[in-house]
């Protein structure tokens, strides 16, 4: 019998020794494939019976990345089980429930990521058997996930994630409340510490963030942003917020605004609330009216108490519903974010509502969103749910660049179309580093609140999410974007720059 026993399963008898040789041979199986596979860094294992598997890779040292060691021990058998055949889901829920441990889940993540394409080559079950897991899986994805983003699975989707808690988001988010991949000047920053408000940004750090791939924004959209309004709620927190940060943040929403086609006195709609820094921003750069869409409650209270409202309306309303009876078009359509919580069948219908809603004519959108490469676009989406839309974005579903453009298409019958994209990947891995970091500082004060919701569970549940997510835009397996949406014919921001030049 092993040292630590199974979390409710029988370890006695005859069931018992079929159980620890079935679990023997798991483990040994997928030991060996392990030891096959490692070709980028290290990989150290302590299995539950106390075995040590030390710096595992095929290579020779010389070519290994020594910066790459990562290592975790096994605390519970069952690990085997849970992870066999299930990738993210099977590791992440075997991280909630700690069942392994690790000196560094984000590290871990990454060397498992950068190795995957060669692990993907073995398999630890007969093929036939493994096609119909595949197949299974795909049919579990449609009817718990794909099937739940209409529009009353979409509400409850975004309550799920959104409505736990402000106090939550506090605890890690900087001081302007913006949840989204930030642009840091320059890329400069690579905080591995709390201690990330020592750096500062300058103004040649400001022009690298605006010039990059961009033009830099017409004179009469750089005033000062507006300072955030302190929320309601606010606590002090032992770690406090990243000035650093929030700098970034606000040069992400300039950037996305700009990227749009802004200009004082727009009317503007955004799909998706957040907590009001877009509005803010819109609202500090000259925006004659802001209409922001979101279907979380305690999102929409704060952006009430946060925005001017003689600028800025907060409706608690489906994107598609607001579309539907809408009745004069807008400028302007930011969206940061949101398309994520769509619903791969329903994205050429995002796309149509985005249509009604800008003008006819000058009507223009700047969407960002999360991203998953083409390569791997279609085992995504057949594969079955996955650790982020099981566990922390129900119904969440990435699009690929492709299946972004296709949709745009598909959904406006090319009355819009694709003027520009910028990839913005690397930063997000820096941003997720940080709030990982503030997120753990700050946790046992905020478990108190809600003590049945804020478990230790809860706890492995979310910095696993973030540390899987930071792994992910390290090695480049998630990525995102900044997109223009324009009518056909009309210049977009390169244009007007040769234009300008001209």
């Amino acid at each position: 019998m092993s040292p630590i026993q199974s979390k409710g399963v029988a370890t006695s008898g005859v069931f018992g020794k079929l159980w620890d040789g079935a679990t023997s041979l798991l483990r040994n199986s997928m030991i060996s494939s392990l030891k096959g596979t490692i070709t980028t860094g290290y990989l150290t294992i302590i299995d539950e019976t106390g075995a040590t598997h030390e710096d595992i890779n095929v290579n020779s040292r010389d070519a290994v990345d020594e910066t790459l060691r990562a290592d975790f021990t096994v605390k519970d058998e069952i690990f085997w089980w849970r992870v066999a055949g299930t990738e993210s889901l099977g590791v992440g829920e075997a991280f909630m429930y700690d069942e392994f441990e690790t000196s560094d889940i984000a590290k871990l993540l990454k060397v498992l990521a950068l190795n995957r394409p060669a692990a993907a080559t073995y398999s630890l079950v007969p093929q036939p058997l493994w096609n119909l897991m595949e197949y299974l899986r795909g049919v579990i994805y449609y009817w718990t996930v794909a099937r739940n983003d209409s529009r009353g699975g979409s509400e409850k989707n975004v309550k799920e994630h959104y409505d736990i808690g402000n106090e939550l988001f506090e605890g890690f988010l900087d001081e302007t409340m913006t949840y989204s991949c930030p642009i840091f000047p320059g890329m400069a920053p690579q905080p591995s510490s709390l201690n990330t408000d020592t750096a500062t940004s300058t103004a040649e750090d400001d022009e690298t963030i605006c010039s990059d791939r961009m033009p830099s924004p017409p004179p009469e959209t750089s005033s000062p942003p507006q300072k955030p309004v302190p929320l309601p709620y606010l606590r002090s927190y032992p770690v406090p917020p990243s000035s650093l940060l929030a700098q970034a943040q606000t040069a992400k929403l300039r950037r996305l605004i700009h990227l749009s086609g802004f200009r004082p006195g727009d009317r503007v709609v955004e799909i998706g609330s957040g907590w009001g820094s877009m509005s803010l921003e819109l609202t500090a750069l000259g925006a004659k009216h802001v209409t922001t869409l979101t279907l979380a409650d305690e999102q929409a209270a704060v952006v009430r108490g946060r925005c001017d409202e003689k600028v800025v309306k907060c409706e608690v309303i489906d994107y598609r519903k607001y579309a539907d009876k809408c009745e004069e078009p807008f400028d302007r359509l930011v969206s940061c974010e949101m398309i994520e919580a769509v619903g791969k069948e329903f994205l050429a219908e995002y796309f149509a509502k985005i249509d009604k809603l800008v003008h006819p004519i000058h009507g223009a959108a700047a969407i960002q969103f999360i991203s998953i490469p083409d390569s791997r676009y279609n085992e995504y989406v057949t594969g079955g749910p996955d650790y982020i839309n099981k566990h922390i974005f129900p119904g969440g579903h990435l699009p690929s660049l492709t299946s972004f453009v296709e949709a745009v298409y598909q959904g406006t019958s090319g009355r819009l179309i694709v003027d520009e994209a910028n990839q913005i990947g690397p930063h997000y891995a820096v941003a997720l580093r940080m709030w990982r970091e503030r997120f753990l500082a700050n946790f046992d004060q905020i478990a108190p609140i809600k003590p049945s919701l804020y478990t230790p569970i809860f706890r492995r549940k979310w910095e696993f999410y973030f540390a899987f997510c930071e792994a992910g835009f390290e090695t480049g397996r998630l990525g995102i974007y900044q997109v223009r949406l324009c009518r056909e014919g009309r210049l977009g921001q390169w244009g007007q720059l040769a234009r300008t030049i001209a």
